[in-house]
């Protein structure tokens, strides 16, 4: 992956995660605040740290589609799916994957499938 898409990559799971973007810099920056601390985006460890993905694998797996299915991730040496569960039919979607080495699977598979859910129609709250 590109150093370019991966930076977008970590703008998109920093949005998605609800890090509030820069409030000191008026616009001129692309930084993040994760705690007290602000973050250029390529400082962002999303690509190079589970410590720092699985809190957004976590809250991915709290998502359901729009048929009410739950998301899972699975993860090997050299994969990883992002799926749709269908409990009643017993074949699950692949919504999103990564292949590669481990934490680079596990990237690609969250960016893409962060990117699926941000192009899915809202549903309208009642």
């Amino acid at each position: 992956m590109s150093q370019d898409k991966t930076i977008e990559g970590k703008k998109v799971i920093a949005k998605f995660m609800g890090l509030p973007e820069c409030d000191r810099c008026k616009g001129v920056c692309d930084c993040f605040k994760v705690g007290v601390v602000y973050y250029n985006p390529d400082q962002l460890e999303y690509n190079t740290s589970f410590d720092w993905l699985m809190p957004v694998v976590d809250k991915i797996e709290t998502i359901k589609s729009k048929k009410g299915h739950p998301i899972f991730m699975y993860l090997s040496a050299k994969l990883c799916t992002i799926e749709e569960m269908d409990i009643v039919n017993g074949k699950n979607k692949i919504i999103a994957q990564g292949k590669g080495p481990r934490i680079e699977a596990a990237y690609s598979a969250v960016v893409d499938f962060i990117t699926w859910y941000n192009s899915q129609p809202k549903t309208p709250k009642k």
